[in-house]
């Protein structure tokens, strides 16, 4: 429980925009820098599928990542975000 906190704490803290999804590209959670960055509130976000606000990527591209990160546990890529 305390490595959670201090892990919330880390990534609410930092200025680089962060957001977590499911496996299925829904977003459950987001920081304050990535809400502001794009323009969209957390609760916005958080009803949201990432395909929503991906520029790059479509929606079976993203379900792939998700699977690459599941069985590799690593993926570096770059995104770009539709602003509001």
């Amino acid at each position: 429980m305390i490595k959670r906190v201090q892990s919330n704490l880390v990534v609410e803290s930092i200025i680089d925009g962060f957001m977590m999804v499911n496996q299925s590209g829904k977003i459950i959670d987001a920081n304050q820098s990535f809400s502001e960055i794009i323009g969209y509130s957390k609760n916005e976000l958080i009803n949201m599928n990432v395909s929503d606000i991906e520029l790059i990527d479509n929606y079976n591209d993203i379900l792939k990542r998700i699977e690459k990160l599941k069985t590799e546990r690593k993926d570096r890529f770059e995104s770009k975000y539709k602003k509001k």
